[in-house]
């Protein structure tokens, strides 16, 4: 999210200034033997970029609402219920953009909490098959 939008989560969903980013539920391709049937896979479009992201099967969720603020980017990874990123510790400001994402780099190895707070998960080392993708 760029200065001034507004950015809304809605179950397996995301709205960017009252716009859904499109998708599509894909095949798990990227899935490892111990992810199958822990995530739904979909294939997102924002603007002419096209990429795969992931959440756990769990959609009922609390819709999440965040404003992005002059001088800053909102930035939300590609493994949705399992990334650490502006949900969790804000917007980025501008003076930190250093340059374009190409790889992962310790992706946390996380699985929901049962009976918590839907959207709730656990972390407990690092998700060493996709240490190191390409981001296309």
């Amino acid at each position: 999210g760029l200065p001034g939008d507004t950015i809304r989560m809605k179950g397996h969903e995301i709205w960017v200034n009252d716009v859904k980013l499109p998708h599509k539920e894909v095949t798990a391709q990227y899935a490892t033997e111990k992810d199958e049937g822990q995530y739904r896979y979909y294939l997102e479009k924002y603007g002419e970029r096209e990429y795969v992201v992931r959440y756990f099967i769990e959609e009922n969720r609390p819709v999440e609402t965040y404003q992005v603020p002059e001088g800053g980017v909102f930035v939300i990874g590609d493994n949705r219920d399992g990334s650490f990123d502006s949900r969790a510790w804000g917007n980025v400001p501008f003076e930190n953009l250093k340059g374009r994402a190409l790889f992962i780099w310790l992706p946390r190895s996380c699985t929901p909490v049962p009976f918590a707070k839907p959207g709730t998960v656990t972390c407990d080392g690092l998700n060493w098959d996709r240490f190191g993708q390409v981001i296309r």
